[in-house]
C-alpha cells in the first residue's frame, strides 16, 4: 500500500499560497514530521519521505520511533528500543539515517549507566545541514532524568556531556533547534520544586551553558515546549496553566535574551509545534473551543499575522507539510482569518 493512500490532507489556503497538513487515519497508527520530512507507520514498517525520496524500514523488535528530523539530503529517525538485558525495562536510543537506498542504523552514544534509560533524542544540526550531535534525557526514572549531549564526528559519537543534572523533579519534553549563527539550543520543562518551568541551554564554542528559565517564575505549570530558529534568534512556544486552563504562549529570543511571552492560543490550547517559514514560523496547536487544530502564522518577532482552524472530534494530530513535500491525497480547504 502506498503511503499516500494512508493519509488525509488538509490544505489551508490564502492569497499568499497553500499550506498543507496530513492526517493519519487510525489504521495507519502513527504520523510524524518536521515540515520537510514525513514518516508514516504501515503495520510493522515505517516509510519516510524526505528530499524527494521514500525510504521504507522495519525497526528492531521492541522499538518505538519518536521523531524524524530533516538533515542535508537525508533525515534522522530517532526513537527508543528496549535494552538487551533480559527482563530489563531499560531503554536505549534508536538512531538511523534515512536516505536513498534505505535506513543506515547509527550506534547509540556511549556511556549509558547500568539501570538507566534514555529517551527523547533531539538532533543538533550543523550550519550545512549535516548531523552534528544529539541530545537526550537519561536516568533511572522520569523524576531523575538528566539532559545529556554527544557530538557526532561522521563516524562515531563523542563522550557524552551533561547539559543539566537531575533536579528536584522531572525534566521532560526536550526540544531543540540550531540558530542561524550555528549555536545549538535546547528547551525543556523542568520541575523546580513547586511547578514546571520552561528552561533553555545554548551550546557555544562546543560548551553548553547552564540551564536558565525563559520566563519569570510564576508558580503555575508551564509544559510541552517547542522551539524553532528564525532570523536573529529563535521562537519558543509552550502551554501555561492560568488557574483554569492551559494557553499557548510564544516568546522571542533575540540572540542574547528572551522577551516576555505573549499569549497566542485561547483557553484549552496545548501541544504546540513549529514549522519554519521565510522570515518567521507557523505554529500548530490543539484547541478546545471548538475542539480541533489551529495554525497561526508568526513573523520573526513572534507576532501573530493570521490563523486558520479546523474543527475535529478525532484525536489524530496533523503534521505541517512544506511546499517541497507532496503526496497526493484528499484535501480540505480553509481560509485564513
Amino acid at each position: 500500500m502506498a503511503p499516500s493512500s494512508q493519509l488525509r490532507w488538509l490544505a489551508l489556503s490564502s492569497s499568499l499560497g497553500v499550506l498543507t497538513c496530513a492526517f493519519a487515519p487510525a489504521f495507519a497508527g502513527q504520523l510524524l514530521g518536521d515540515g520537510k520530512s514525513l514518516l508514516v507507520k504501515e503495520g510493522d514498517r515505517y516509510v519516510v519521505a524526505s528530499g524527494g525520496a521514500e525510504v521504507a524500514f522495519v525497526p528492531p523488535a521492541h522499538t518505538e520511533v519518536e521523531a524524524v528530523i530533516t538533515l542535508d539530503r537525508k533525515a534522522l529517525v530517532s526513537g527508543v528500543t528496549k535494552a538487551k538485558a533480559e527482563g530489563s525495562g531499560e531503554t536505549e536510543l534508536f538512531l538511523g539515517l534515512a536516505e536513498r537506498g534505505g535506513l543506515t542504523p547509527l550506534p547509540a552514544p556511549p556511556g549509558r549507566r547500568a539501570g538507566e534509560s534514555r529517551q527523547q533524542a533531539v538532533a543538533e544540526v550543523a550550519a550545512g545541514g549535516e548531523l552534528a550531535g544529539v541530545a537526550w534525557l537519561e536516568g533511572t526514572k522520569s523524576t531523575s532524568f538528566r539532559v545529556m549531549s554527544s557530538r557526532w564526528s561522521a563516524v562515531s559519537w563523542g563522550e557524552p556531556e551533561e547539559v543539566a543534572p537531575a533536579g528536584p523533579g522531572s525534566q521532560q519534553a526536550l526540544a531543540g533547534a540550531t540558530l542561524d549563527d550555528g549555536r545549538a539550543m535546547l528547551v525543556w520543562a523542568r520541575f523546580d520544586g513547586a511547578d514546571d518551568e520552561i528552561v533553555f541551554a545554548l551550546c557555544e564554542g562546543g560548551r553548553w551553558s547552564a540551564p536558565r528559565a525563559i520566563a519569570e517564575d510564576n508558580r503555575v505549570p508551564d509544559i510541552v515546549p517547542t522551539v524553532v530558529a528564525v532570523p536573529g534568534g529563535a521562537l519558543a512556544a509552550w502551554s501555561r496553566y492560568d488557574g483554569h486552563d492551559y494557553r499557548v504562549l510564544v516568546a522571542k529570543f533575540d540572540g542574547r535574551a528572551w522577551g516576555a511571552p505573549v499569549e497566542v492560543g485561547g483557553a484549552g490550547s496545548v501541544y504546540p509545534s513549529f514549522h519554519r517559514t521565510t522570515g518567521g514560523a507557523r505554529l500548530l496547536f490543539e484547541s478546545s473551543a471548538p475542539h480541533g487544530w489551529t495554525v497561526t502564522d508568526l513573523d520573526g518577532s513572534g507576532r501573530a499575522l493570521r490563523r486558520a482552524s479546523l474543527e475535529r472530534d478525532s484525536p489524530e494530530r496533523p503534521v505541517l507539510v512544506g511546499d517541497d513535500l507532496r503526496w497526493a491525497g484528499e484535501s480540505v480547504r480553509l481560509r485564513w482569518n
